[in-house]
């Protein structure tokens, strides 16, 4: 199975929300998926599905000793030919933050992921950052391990180490095998994945400080791969690991 995706994001700042002297992010964001196959291993995915979404994120100040860092991700998850209650879906993450040394920070929480089989996942880690060309965000279910490589012009460059639970659910329309007469009928899918991935990213020194980037290049294994439908668990089925390359501009 073929995966291609390709995202847009527009982000707006509002700074000091409700007085908080931190500003809230509000970010709209379009994604197209083509998928293709699996071929020997049938019912295939439709061949696109969209993500229509709004994601809202605010942290409390990063230098009191404990704070909140609160997402939420409402939007519409379906290939436009079915839409229903499970087309619109609300996702989102709370953490506790505890600043303990100047170099170290332990979060923990939950990440509400919506799926199939899997709604809630609880979140926790630690940030270390013993230098400032080193970083350590030994965070589940996201970690990241980076390191500083070297300056070109005004921007730093910075290799990494990462993984993430990818993949999405959306709704779409299926084609039910003969000798079915009306043959075509709505159901939700997921798409689950497991992503081990080596990267590099670059922006200048207070971005990357602040954990945003104007552009990243990588490349990843993926692992756990599977797709789940909510009609008939039966067709579920699990695919091979495959290699992920992803790229990114922002500005």
């Amino acid at each position: 199975m073929q995966s291609h995706d390709t995202d847009f994001s527009l982000p707006f700042s509002f700074p000091d929300f409700l007085i908080s002297n931190q500003p809230l992010f509000v970010i709209p964001s379009f994604s197209l998926h083509l998928w293709q196959g699996p071929s020997n291993n049938p019912p295939e995915l439709p061949s696109k599905a969209y993500s229509f979404f709004v994601d809202s994120s605010w942290f409390s100040d990063p230098n009191r000793v404990v704070g909140l860092e609160l997402g939420v991700r409402t939007g519409f998850f379906s290939d436009f030919q079915t839409f229903n209650s499970q087309s619109f879906r609300i996702l989102g993450q709370g953490l506790v933050r505890l600043r303990v040394t100047p170099q170290t920070t332990i979060k923990a929480g939950a990440v509400y992921l919506d799926r199939l089989d899997l709604k809630l996942l609880p979140a926790a880690g630690l940030f270390w950052e013993p230098d400032d060309q080193a970083r350590f965000d030994l965070f589940f279910p996201k970690p990241k391990i980076s390191q500083y490589w070297t300056s070109i012009g005004d921007y730093d460059l910075w290799w990494y180490m990462a993984g993430e639970y990818g993949g999405g659910s959306w709704t779409v329309e299926r084609i039910a095998m003969p000798p079915v007469t009306d043959n075509e009928y709505s159901d939700q899918i997921d798409v689950n994945d497991v992503r081990l991935i080596l990267g590099m990213e670059w922006g200048s020194e207070p971005e990357l400080r602040l954990r945003r980037r104007r552009g990243f290049l990588e490349v990843g294994w993926v692992t756990g791969r599977e797709v789940l439908y909510r009609k008939d668990p039966s067709e579920s089925f699990k695919m091979n690991d495959t290699l992920m390359i992803r790229a990114g501009i922002l500005r």
